[in-house]
């Protein structure tokens, strides 16, 4: 066999070799993303709080958890990209209720501090600006432009101050990390509709699916 023959079925073989690799690749992504994907039971039941961000009637026909941190990047994109739609379709409607349960597994200082100040900035001041920045800047409770905002609030509201104080300890946000746990849960964010767990991100198309699912379920 000549030299040059040698070299091509060298580099054939190279090709091949790295075709195969992608489509491992591709099909293990495939695999873990369905995973991820699929859904499965709650294991231990889920308790709402008074601390619980909630958007929707408490009359709603369907109810969906979502545990989410504001470090996480596809948490971001739910609120940014998919949520303004399921609330224009099925909160403002009446069918459905969020119930956003903050978890910060690594209780970074910072961050509990950014979650309690969301809590109690829901409970008395004007959340949805201070809930736009954290998704969208999570960096920024690191920085004294954090606390001005924060400061703000306090000044407009003292009720938000003295429910910083009563909630230094974390234990809301520290409540809701438990449950994560005991659901073995993956990671953020992660669903529960309905009983049901669903991992991951999904977008707009996806929930009408569940959504829908769920519902004709329910007049059976």
């Amino acid at each position: 066999m000549t030299p040059k023959m040698n070299r091509i079925l060298q580099a054939t073989s190279l090709v091949v070799s790295a075709i195969i690799f992608v489509l491992i690749i591709i099909k293990l992504v495939n695999y873990y993303s369905d995973k991820n994907n699929s859904e499965r039971p709650l294991e231990k039941p889920l308790t709402e709080s008074e601390n619980d961000i909630v958007w929707g009637s408490p009359d709603a026909s369907l109810t969906m958890y979502m545990f989410s941190s504001y470090k996480c990047k596809f948490c971001s994109l739910f609120f940014t990209e998919v949520f303004p739609e399921i609330n224009e379709k099925y909160i403002d409607t009446g069918t459905l209720k969020v119930v956003l349960k903050p978890v910060n597994l690594r209780e970074d200082e910072n961050m509990m501090k950014a979650i309690q100040a969301s809590v109690c900035v829901n409970k008395f001041g004007k959340f949805e600006k201070f809930h736009e920045l954290l998704i969208t800047n999570p960096n920024v409770v690191k920085t004294e432009d954090f606390q001005v905002l924060l400061d703000d609030f306090i000044a407009a509201n003292p009720d938000i101050a003295q429910c910083l104080l009563e909630n230094n300890d974390y234990e809301y946000i520290r409540k809701n990390n438990k449950e994560f746990s005991a659901n073995n849960f993956s990671g953020t964010p992660t669903f529960v509709i309905e009983g049901k767990i669903y991992s991951g991100f999904r977008n707009f198309e996806q929930f009408e699916d569940i959504f829908q699912n769920e519902t004709s379920d329910a007049t059976y």
